[in-house]
């Protein structure tokens, strides 16, 4: 029995550097209501049971940011490529 059969894989692209909205960094790392946006994107998609494999194309150097400010519920751990 396939247990992915009607799942989706989720591949969040955060690799923008916020320039031409006047950030200094990763927009999707900015704070919203004290966490990244990044953060409350991540939580709601693991939440989701439709989604069964999750990624995240980011770059290096926002690698810490992207993982050193959210702890939340999740299922594995985060693996970098």
């Amino acid at each position: 029995m396939d247990l992915n059969r009607g799942r989706l894989h989720l591949l969040i692209v955060a690799a923008g550097s916020g320039r031409r909205m006047g950030a200094e960094g990763n927009k999707l790392l900015l704070p919203l209501q004290g966490r990244p946006l990044l953060a409350w994107t991540l939580e709601s998609a693991l939440a989701s049971d439709a989604i069964a494999w999750l990624g995240v194309v980011g770059q290096a150097c926002d690698r810490q940011a992207q993982t050193g400010g959210w702890a939340g519920p999740h299922r594995g751990h985060p693996a970098p490529i």
